[in-house]
């Protein structure tokens, strides 16, 4: 598989836990969440967007790609255009964990 390795603050701290994996597969997004994480903030999900956002901008200045503020717009750019309006609707359920 073509998992990712976890960060290494992760692998130091025996309380650390993995909330969200997204993969791309058969040319769909597939997620595993582990919503009790913030069982009773759902809010704080938008936080985790928003530090991702600037996660994903951070990786793509280092790359050369833009600055951190262009793609920082870009992505709130799509991402409220999807919100939106999206180009497809999630399925699936609950799952119990191995």
């Amino acid at each position: 598989m073509n998992e990712l390795s976890p960060p290494a603050e992760a692998l130091t701290d025996p309380k650390a836990v993995e909330f969200a994996r997204i993969w791309a597969a058969h040319k769909q997004q597939h997620v595993s969440l582990r919503v009790e994480q913030w069982k009773h903030n759902p809010g704080a999900w938008g936080i985790m967007l928003c530090d991702l956002a600037h996660h994903v901008a951070n990786a793509y200045e280092q790359e050369g790609v833009g600055t951190r503020e262009e793609v920082l717009q870009a992505i709130v750019s799509v991402f409220l255009a999807e919100f939106a309006e999206p180009t497809d609707t999630p399925t699936g359920g609950m799952v119990e964990p191995p």
